[in-house]
């Protein structure tokens, strides 16, 4: 009702939908934008509507849902069973049924017709859209790729500096200390881990600002930094031992010696001070409060007060000094990595200009340096599109640089208006989801935006909370709600209290029922922790699928940590319980796409015995043969393949590597069984190929560096699902079993702070890196202020992801946790905040390791679903024939005279489906040359055709920059007919349509051209000009149809 009146009030505007898990977030959504749709009778108003999301499975769900509803809304009878969102908009909008049914059978197919403007995108989609435009600006090659695989090109970064070492005496001179440093820890002298995991900043957003800053730092700026450093802990270390000398000179003065004071503690404390400065310790109990700690023995308190002025200010003196010690200490500790970012940063980018690459991770950083300044219409035009609409999904994790770039093409909208009506924005999103913090995502940004902290518009957000919970039943809703209203208090930031305060208050739905079981796992005996997680795990599947009546496929497991998914997959399997999960479905745990590996790996070095011998292993053989065959046939691996299978290395290599694996497949007998492993990697392979890096030696790598990701899509089948937390965002289960739930709150792995400093103090450096500890907070308020910020936020990713963890569950929530070690002031893991709730529920023992909150739903067991697949033979798309023979390249190309008009066509449509505007000439012949390895006489032939077409004074107005134009863009006429016209100008409703040819005129191309209009015109377009294009001999002939 609220978004009714909220509409009816102001149909635009800015609104935030504060979505809490299972609220009816994605109707919500959906519902909003088809109010926008069918607001209107412009069946073209998706063009002005950008949905973003963050995955590609989001962005096809709401697709598919979106066109759904328009379907059935467009199907609704009077008669008929009426679409409960169509009677929602219908009321929201006060249009009849009967209208919205007829609004949405145009706007289907308006859509339909003109799919590409159906803008609904990831986030990096959209942003990759804007860099492709702006390329030329950002002196990016116009067919950059994008690359996904960060830690490849991290190392491959990493082994390119090494390399440069040598030739560079400062250089090698840092790294050779950073190197020796590390051993003189006792740590490993391999320094590569410790530079790949610093150019990990290079890619994180929360750290550019930070590593900017030092862009102009060159190695001799860290040389004096370190020298300046080292400077002054030896004054400081002085400092320390001399008001230690000195406190120790007036103890003995006053007449006193260690066996006077409490333990000897404050004078074995001053002995040490002298003796090792740098070695102190300040964990004692009597050290947090040095007023307040009792010094003397008895006997002994009147000469020991007596100095307690001196005693106590020398030991706080002491204390900051070592602490500053230890401050400029740490900062020695990170300075060599971060010294040599500036390095890393150049080697990578030789790297991405050498290849043509972009790390994805690079986007958004690109687009706030170069792009955001310029005006949001300048942007637009650029773009060939304009946005009134926007709707921004799981706001929750979009990072900050994400929404700065977005916000001034929002204001555009909000503000400045659009075809002389106001735009609007759609947030959805949950800050108690918030779990990506890593890559940039921040609760806090939504936090402040729902709370009216930031007021990034001129007009204020209307924002609504949805308040059911349509997807758990009653029992764990009630439960989840007692449970997180009960973290609330633990909060020391009053933002984060307030979220978790009013967010826990969720109305149930009706569903009766529903199970949140709360069990504590011990030890017994030799068994290990895992093992009797694993255990109860395995009790309980076999519980509720023996007797709840569950099946396999309605059980999800979700772990906080991949290797404990591991460990239960292993552990289920060897129980015959049917999983799917990560381990499973990885290409590397296929026995055939091994053995094909292994193949591939002894084609390319068939001298390395030890590669034959993981070939033969990898063949199956029985155990009895496995022996004989590898001894026999070790030395002779081309002669056994040969005999054996059929399989001769000459064909292979004779073949591109694609149809080489498929002769494999062949002669293996992998195709008598299908294994959809074996596909995937065959589809990897050819993405591979479609980049030009698929060679045998770069596949191979390629393989070494991603397989432990590669796997295959999870199959329809009655099987258990083991998946991370983090993977289960945005899905739901009818059962969650979540074990191993006894994470630390504040885990932290080799966590780095940026810290404020006197550039004056700091040989001109205005910020340093640190580790962060514990004893960050003696550095400085500053540091202090940091340590406690960051200690709140993991605090809150902590409980967030366990708000996401408990609330997948629909009719069955099983938690396993251990019972605490001890009392904790205040709880530092899962387990205490369990214990804390049972406490504050009144329902804690000791000696009780189960609670149940509700009851599990009556089940009937699904037996659609079969734990086994059919298997269809594999069929591969080769053939090899023998004499069969290929032309070569060289006769092939333009401007043979032999050439038929066929080939020239060819070539000119790939070559023109690359240009929009005059200004993409360059770029296209650039790709069509490497594309087609094309000399630089066939190059300059096809640059003079081009501009010959291009420079015609009836064709020019067609290619000036900007205009809205769509290349071998295909059309599906009223009979379901695909066309393709060659190029299509838009204008608003008006259309120019474009069709090369390079043989001579046909009436058939009079036919093609007019189908394409006859389209158009359907479609709702008017088509002022249908031009046929004639490249012959060079020159260029019109014929307007």
């Amino acid at each position: 009702m609220y978004f009714a009146n909220m509409v009816k009030n102001n149909p635009h505007g800015f609104r935030i939908y504060d979505a809490s898990a299972g609220s009816g977030k994605t109707y919500t959504l959906a519902r909003s934008y088809l109010t926008l749709l069918l607001a209107t009778k412009n069946p073209l108003k998706f063009k002005q509507i950008l949905a973003i999301t963050f995955t590609n499975k989001a962005v096809a769900e709401m697709k598919q849902r979106i066109l759904e509803q328009l379907n059935l809304f467009s199907r609704a009878t009077a008669s008929g069973e009426i679409p409960a969102m169509l009677v929602d908009i219908s009321k929201i909008l006060g249009v009849e049924l009967s209208d919205l049914q007829k609004r949405s059978a145009i706007i289907l197919k308006y859509i339909l017709h003109n799919y590409a403007f159906f803008d609904i995108s990831t986030i990096d989609g959209f942003t990759h859209r804007v860099i492709r435009t702006f390329a030329k600006d950002l002196k990016l090659p116009q067919n950059f790729e994008v690359s996904l695989d960060v830690d490849l090109l991290l190392q491959e970064t990493v082994d390119r500096l090494i390399a440069k070492a040598g030739d560079d005496g400062e250089l090698l001179e840092v790294l050779v200390a950073f190197a020796r440093e590390k051993a003189a820890d006792d740590k490993h002298w391999d320094i590569a881990l410790d530079l790949v995991a610093m150019g990990k900043l290079l890619f994180n957003e929360n750290q550019a600002r930070h590593i900017e800053t030092l862009a102009n730092k060159n190695l001799s700026d860290y040389k004096k930094l370190a020298q300046e450093l080292r400077k002054q802990n030896s004054a400081l270390t002085a400092e320390v031992q001399q008001k230690a000398q000195a406190l120790w000179q007036l103890i003995r003065e006053q007449g006193l010696d260690h066996c006077d004071f409490n333990r000897g503690s404050y004078t074995k404390f001053l002995l040490k001070a002298i003796e090792a400065p740098t070695s102190l310790s300040f964990s004692a109990k009597w050290q947090e409060d040095i007023a307040q700690a009792t010094l003397h023995k008895k006997g002994s308190e009147a000469a020991i007060e007596a100095i307690r002025t001196e005693l106590n200010s020398g030991f706080n003196s002491i204390k900051k000094a070592f602490y500053q010690i230890d401050f400029r200490t740490n900062i020695l500790r990170q300075l060599v990595p971060v010294s040599v970012l500036g390095q890393l940063a150049a080697c990578m980018q030789e790297i991405q200009d050498e290849k043509g690459i972009l790390p994805i991770g690079k986007f958004n950083a690109l687009i706030q340096e170069q792009i955001k300044d310029q005006p949001a219409p300048f942007i637009y035009e650029r773009l060939g599109e304009r946005y009134a609409h926007y709707f921004i999904d799981e706001f929750q994790d979009t990072s900050q640089l994400q929404w700065q770039n977005l916000v001034p093409l929002i204001a555009s909208a909000l503000e400045g208006g659009f075809d002389g009506s106001e735009g609007s924005l759609f947030l959805v999103g949950d800050a108690k989801q918030s779990i990506y913090r890593w890559r940039g995502g921040k609760a806090e940004q939504f936090l402040d935006l729902v709370n009216e902290v930031q007021t990034p518009f001129t007009i204020g957000a209307q924002t609504e909370n949805l308040p059911k919970n349509y997807r758990s039943h009653d029992g764990i809703v009630r439960f989840n709600n007692a449970f997180f209203t009960c973290m609330a208090p633990l909060f020391q930031n009053a933002a984060y209290s307030d979220l978790y305060e009013k967010g826990s208050k969720q109305q149930v739905n009706g569903k009766p029922d529903g199970l949140a079981r709360l069990a504590f796992v011990e030890k017994t005996g030799p068994t290990e922790v895992a093992e009797v997680y694993a255990l109860k795990v395995l009790e309980d599947i076999r519980e509720l699928v023996n007797e709840k009546g569950f099946s396999y496929a309605d059980i999800c497991i979700l772990t906080r940590k991949k290797k404990d998914g591991v460990f239960l997959a292993d552990y289920l399997m060897t129980e015959n319980i049917p999983l799917i999960s990560s381990e499973t479905l990885l290409l590397a745990g296929s026995l055939q796409v091994n053995l094909l590996i292994n193949l591939l790996g002894w084609i390319h070095a068939q001298e390395d015995m030890a590669l034959g011998f993981e070939l033969i292993d990898s063949l199956g053989m029985g155990k009895s043969q496995k022996h004989k065959g590898i001894t026999e046939n070790l030395a002779q691996v081309p002669g056994f393949l040969k005999d054996t299978y059929g399989f001769e290395v000459a064909v292979f290599n004779s073949l591109s590597l694609y149809e080489g694996l498929e002769y494999a497949i062949r002669c293996f007998g992998i195709d008598q069984k299908t294994d959809a492993h074996v596909f995937y990697l065959l589809d990897e392979l050819l993405s591979l190929q479609e980049k030009n890096r698929a060679d045998l030696f770069s596949f191979l790598n390629h393989w070494e560096s991603k397989k432990d990701s590669l796997a295959i899509a999870a199959p329809e089948s009655d099987a258990v699902r083991i998946m991370t937390v983090h993977k289960s965002k945005g899905l739901e289960f009818p059962v969650v079993l979540f074990p191993f739930a006894n994470e630390r709150l504040y885990a932290e792995i080799d966590a780095k702070v940026w810290l404020g400093v006197d550039p004056d103090q700091y040989a001109g450096f205005d910020r340093v890196l640190v580790a962060k500890k514990k004893e960050m907070v003696q550095y400085s308020e500053q540091a202090q202020s940091c340590f406690e910020q960051q200690k709140d936020q993991l605090q809150l990713d902590a409980i967030n992801l366990l708000y996401v963890a408990l609330t997948r569950a629909e009719k069955g929530l099983y938690i396993y946790s251990t019972l605490p070690a001890k009392k904790q002031s205040e709880p530092q893991a899962y387990p205490d905040l369990f214990v804390h709730f049972l406490e504050q529920d009144q329902r804690w023992q000791p000696n009780v390791l189960t609670y149940d909150f509700g009851s599990l739903p009556v089940q009937q067991k699904d037996t659609s679903l079969s734990p086994t697949l059919k298997d269809v033979a594999y069929r591969t798309n080769t053939f090899l024939i023998p004499n069969m023979r290929f032309a070569g390249l060289e006769e092939q190309r333009l401007p043979n005279d032999r050439k038929q008009a066929i080939d020239k066509g060819n070539l000119l449509h790939n070559l023109m489906a690359h240009i929009r505007w005059s200004t993409d000439v360059e770029a296209a012949l650039a790709l069509i040359r490497e594309k087609e390895n094309l000399s630089l006489s066939e190059i300059t032939y096809l640059r003079d055709w081009v501009n010959a077409l291009l420079q015609h004074p009836d064709l020019m107005d067609y290619f000036i920059p900007g205009q809205q134009v769509l290349n071998e863009r295909e059309i599906f006429d009223e009979n379901d007919v695909i066309l393709r016209p060659d190029r299509v100008n838009l204008s608003g409703n008006s259309a120019v349509v474009i069709d090369y040819k390079t043989g001579k005129p046909e009436s058939a191309h009079k036919s093609q051209i007019q189908s394409y209009g006859n389209a158009l015109n359907k479609m709702g377009y008017t088509v002022e000009k249908q031009i046929l294009v004639y490249l012959i001999d060079g020159g260029v002939t019109l014929d307007f149809v």
